[in-house]
């Protein structure tokens, strides 16, 4: 039996009315009353605003301030499933999620095959599906009849519209077989709480609604003609007020109401706005009537300056469309600012450090505990790993990191345990790295299960108890209401939420990349409420706002897509098909959001003020349309002057730094950076003063050549290159792989009483140098072998390395006595420039000095690549010099260069000059000038930003500390 009710549509003229017509819904109603009485609200944020707006308009008339339940329409279906008898058990939202999925592939088991592939993402699109045609009072059986109907004639010639029947028929059978499971089981969702609650009725009647929300057409918040009909038929359900806007009833709400509300009565208000709002515009905007700001903090900004300029005692709306990114920039500008706000809105899961501490483990097990993954996991805050019961220090890690570097590894817990018996065994840097190998092989042990096909519940339950054991023992002081504690508490509800689901409903075959699927759609998908502060700004979204009563609004962030806001469209059908089901047209929504600005126009009881932004992440943004109603507002105007001032902590450092109050190690800090002053002088372009003479290294001295900043980032700072991953060989690493090969095999070639290689005694060269190469290759991984083969040794496509090599060395002239291989120097050794002679103590290896006939030398240098930059280079000028000195002191005859070079593999030729242009004599002399003069550089202190190819700064190891800024002007 439908219980008799009455049914009343209240039109406002104004928001102001809106609320003062809601309280007069709720007035005459007793405390008891209340208790059966809802009123329906969008969102919690409105929920707040309006049960501060009912306070203070109960206290300025006096009366009780009493207040009805405040709900939005999900918590109004959890009302009406609190209130039946007998309570059959509501699916939560990741159950239905495993009900539908299960339902899939039962549909696809007898031969319903979809046209795609099943995914997490889709599972939660048929999900959205479902529930939308239901809320349209639709059945599967109606969808499918349609739905086919409309499909069939065009199947057999457009591809098209034959996928899509395919896909109907099989979401129809999917859907079948979901509600099948919910009439065997006995429990509902919330289309079977809305006929149960029908059918049956509640133990405890809800008595009095009052909708303040629209429909789906006016705003994703709104009512479903599905909602509309519960409350049309709900029994013991005897009045229902709608208040709502004239703006938005003639958008096209009125007309739907009567439509699903035939013989509603109607109950004009008369406006109760005492107050005039008044359009605040930049004096210097030329006409506009909106201010334009460069991003959104620079909005931010003006608001702060805006609100401290005004009196404190003013409420104030910073009123936009989507929560982010304001809510963080809130966080960091107007707490800079020392300026309060509040906020009620939802921040995204997928936002919170520890959904990404979740990550690192997936990726982790995922990656095959790879490198990268396994580092990011062991330096986490948000686990503790010990190792003999102490947690892992961080130099440690580092240490453990260029352990993993210099053995190449690459992944794999078996890789990883045959390297820790390496290091026990060899010593040195290799055995302190021992210690967190085991750490990480027991880490890839208990993440072995998630590797491995298994069932859901077993693969998500081995993640939870990873999560368990490694979870960081808590502080004293540490608050167990904390953002970043209740951040880890849904994260791992989630994932315990989905184990239980599954364990409990449906428990199918599943492995990892499923569980990281499922798990980052969940969590991409969920909310966190992150409420901040209870007075000052307030910070709200469009719905919301319309609920609150503010001196001063702020509607914020008017760009296309946001105002009015896009709609959602669906992923299974185009607009076209899904029309006739009675989805919101686009027209009608964008009516609506036309309306709903008009209202918030209207808002303030003093003072409103529209913005917009020129960049979104430094790309142009287009204004909103909604921009151009403000000539047709019909609100009086008043000019201001743009905020300006400092508001911000920054700014007064920056700008009067000695007004700022710090203490302690700020303060300091602070003293110390006001003595330096802000001139930028010598010291700010890389001048340090005179530096003590060292002992230098030959690559150091090219790394000044290239740059100053880079030997003094590396030589002075010590400042380490972040190590990469080398699943290949590196150029540097197969530079030392083929130095190691040469110097075996001359040192070979030698032992067997050979040295110079001509015609006669190439090919016996050859065999050696080939099983020479053959033995060091073998001690390559596996994955290197046959590609460093190819390169060394050749192929029928291309000659290798060591055949240019041999070849080389025939076609050099002189008759080679002697090879000095991989020769060291570390001496104090003398250098000529234009300033005389100058001694310099220098180390340094060379790749190979030949000596000839008649005390004659020639220098080469191996280089895997193409030969250096000759603006840079000293190594062949500066070994050739080292030389002739040292061999002079162990043979007691003269030595003199006469050739120098670079064999280069990475050349058409293979042997590079030293200098082309010049004689070896003037070759040498200017390299020895540019060793000089760099050694001068180093030693006045001279480190300026200064490539000589500056090119290479988007390659440099040390980007952070450098001032790139600087390098053009030197």
């Amino acid at each position: 039996m439908i219980t008799p009710r009455q049914t009343t549509l209240f039109p406002t003229p104004d928001l102001a009315t809106f609320h003062h017509t809601l309280a007069g819904c709720l007035a005459s109603a007793s405390p008891w009353e209340l208790r059966d009485t809802v009123v329906l609200v969008p969102s919690r944020a409105a929920a707040v605003q309006l049960q501060w707006t009912l306070e203070s308009i109960q206290l300025d008339r006096q009366s009780a301030v009493c207040q009805p339940r405040l709900l939005t329409r999900d918590e109004f279906y959890g009302e009406l499933h609190r209130r039946l008898d007998p309570r059959p058990s509501l699916l939560s939202p990741i159950e239905r999620l495993v009900w539908i999925r299960a339902a899939a592939e039962a549909a696809v088991a007898v031969g319903a095959n979809p046209p795609f592939k099943l995914r997490p993402g889709l599972v939660s699109e048929f999900i959205a599906f479902y529930d939308e045609l239901r809320r349209h009072d639709r059945t599967v059986e109606a969808f499918e009849r349609l739905m086919v109907g409309e499909l069939d004639a065009s199947a057999e010639h457009d591809r098209g519209a034959r996928r899509m029947l395919r896909q109907t028929r099989f979401l129809a059978l999917m859907y079948r077989y979901y509600e099948t499971r919910l009439t065997d089981s006995g429990s509902v969702d919330e289309h079977r709480l809305r006929e149960r609650a029908l059918d049956a009725g509640l133990y405890l009647p809800i008595r009095h609604v009052v909708v303040t929300t629209g429909d789906q057409a006016t705003g994703t918040e709104g009512l479903w003609p599905a909602d509309i009909t519960l409350l049309a038929r709900l029994s013991g359900l005897e009045k229902v007020d709608v208040v709502s806007t004239v703006a938005v009833l003639d958008a096209g709400w009125r007309a739907r109401i009567e439509t699903l509300w035939p013989g509603i009565e109607v109950c004009f208000c008369e406006s109760v706005s005492r107050e005039t709002t008044r359009l605040v515009v930049p004096i210097d905007g030329d006409g506009r009537r909106h201010f334009v700001w460069r991003d959104r903090e620079e909005e931010l900004l003006a608001v702060a300056r805006d609100v401290k300029a005004r009196d404190p005692a003013e409420r104030t709306a910073v009123v936009f469309q989507r929560p982010l990114p304001y809510l963080y920039l809130a966080r960091q500008v107007f707490t800079s600012a020392d300026l309060p706000f509040d906020a009620h809105d939802t921040l995204p899961l997928a936002a919170e450090p520890f959904a990404a501490a979740l990550d690192l483990v997936l990726a982790f097990a995922a990656s095959g505990h790879a490198r990268v993954p396994t580092l990011e996991l062991l330096r986490s805050p948000h686990f503790d790993f010990r190792s003999d019961d102490k947690p892992l220090a961080a130099r440690e890690i580092s240490r453990f990191d260029q352990a993993l570097v210099d053995a190449r590894y690459a992944g794999d817990a078996a890789t990883l345990a045959s390297l820790a018996e390496r290091w026990r065994s060899g010593g040195g840097r290799g055995r302190t790295a021992v210690a967190i190998a085991t750490v990480v092989g027991r880490l890839a042990d208990e993440l072995a299960p998630l590797t491995e096909t298994a069932s859901a519940s077993t693969l998500l339950d081995c993640l939870l108890t990873f999560l368990e054991r490694y979870r960081p023992d808590p502080e004293p002081d540490d608050d167990p209401e904390s953002r970043s504690a209740r951040a880890r508490a849904a994260v791992v509800g989630l994932v315990r939420e989905l184990r239980d689901a599954h364990r409990q409903h449906d428990d199918p075959e599943a492995d990892l990349f499923w569980v990281t699927s499922t798990l980052r759609r969940l969590i991409e998908g969920a909310t966190f409420a992150a409420q901040s502060g209870g007075a000052g700004v307030s910070l709200l979204d469009a719905s919301a706002a319309r609920y609150g009563r503010f001196d001063t609004v702020i509607l914020a962030g008017l760009v296309d897509g946001e105002w009015p806001e896009r709609s959602r469209q669906s992923a299974l059908y185009p607009a076209s098909l899904t029309g006739q089901f009675g989805w919101a047209r686009e027209i009608d929504r964008l009516r609506a959001g036309r309306a709903a600005f008009d209202d918030l126009l209207s808002l303030a009881r003093s003072r409103v003020l529209v913005s917009t932004v020129a960049f979104e992440d430094d790309a142009v943004a287009t204004a909103s349309v909604l921009l151009e109603d403000l000539q047709e507002s019909g609100l009086d105007l008043q000019a201001e002057p743009t905020p300006s001032g400092r508001v911000t902590l920054e700014a007064g450092l920056a700008e009067t730094p000695e007004r700022v109050p710090l203490a302690g190690e700020m303060a300091r800090w602070f003293d110390l950076r006001l003595a330096r002053g802000i001139e930028v002088g010598p010291a700010r372009r890389g001048a340090m003063g005179p530096q003590a003479a060292l002992q230098y290294s030959v690559s150091g001295v090219e790394r000044y050549l290239s740059c100053p900043f880079k030997y003094f980032a590396s030589s002075v700072l010590r400042l380490g290159e972040e190590p990469h991953d080398e699943l290949i060989m590196t150029p540097r690493t197969r530079g030392r792989f083929v130095h190691e090969v040469l110097r075996a095999f001359f040192e070979a070639w030698a032992a067997a009483g050979q040295c110079a290689i001509d015609g006669d005694s190439l090919e016996a060269a050859r065999e050696l140098v080939r099983e020479v190469a053959e033995r060091h290759l073998a001690e390559l991984p596996p994955r290197d072998r046959a590609v460093e083969r190819a390169w060394l040794l050749g192929s029928p496509a291309a000659a290798g390395v060591v055949d240019r090599l041999l070849l080389f060395e025939v076609e050099r002239p002189g008759l080679v006595r002697e090879r000095l291989l991989e020769h060291p120097f570390d001496d104090r050794f003398t250098f000529s420039g234009p300033k005389g002679d100058q001694v310099v103590q220098l180390r340094g290896i060379a790749d190979r000095i030949d000596l000839l006939d008649g005390g004659q030398l020639r220098i080469v240098d191996y280089k895997t690549g193409r030969a250096p930059n000759r603006k840079v280079s000293v190594q062949l000028p500066v070994y050739g010099r080292c030389a002739e000195q040292q061999l002079h002191e162990r043979d007691g005859q003269d030595w003199v260069v006469v050739d120098a070079g670079y064999v280069a593999f990475g050349e058409p030729h293979g042997w590079v000059p030293l200098d082309r242009r010049a004689t070896v004599d003037q070759a040498m002399a200017d390299g020895q000038e540019r060793f000089l003069t760099a050694v001068a550089g180093i030693e006045s202190g001279a480190f300026p930003a200064r490539p000589v190819e500056p090119f290479r700064c988007q390659y440099c190891e040390y980007p952070t500390v450098c001032r790139k800024d600087y390098v053009g002007d030197e």
